[in-house]
């Protein structure tokens, strides 16, 4: 008997491991991309780059948490980009249109690969 309360015991913890999971990915994914969406619409380059940097900060209090459940080389490429961002230096207005579409495609992919889905289940 007591395996069985075990067992219930242990899909129950990892039921809401998954459930945190989910519910942090789909925040971090619509907050980062309401920043995002909002740098793309931005017309001045300080507004733009300072979205972009917002969104970076966004990613970086979530990163933390996400990276402990999900896999890590998804969310390699879009940590990388944030930083660059962070570090961009405000000389290529482009070079900051690119980043952000990148960060933005980057975000959708992760989000698409991690939500739950009858083609990522099989």
């Amino acid at each position: 008997m007591k395996r069985i309360w075990f067992a219930i015991g242990f899909l129950a913890i990892a039921v809401l491991l998954c459930t945190y999971e989910q519910l942090t990915i789909k925040s971090a994914y619509y907050e980062i991309n309401s920043e995002i969406s909002q740098a793309q619409n931005a017309q001045a380059a300080a507004d733009k780059q300072q979205y972009a940097l917002d969104a970076a900060e966004i990613w970086n209090d979530y990163y933390k948490k996400i990276s402990l459940f999900s896999n890590h080389s998804v969310f390699e490429g879009i940590d990388l980009t944030f930083k660059m961002i962070s570090e961009y230096s405000g000389d290529d207005a482009n070079e900051l249109d690119e980043l952000i579409a990148e960060a933005k495609s980057e975000l959708s992919a992760m989000y698409d690969s991690a939500k739950i889905s009858f083609s990522n289940v099989f």
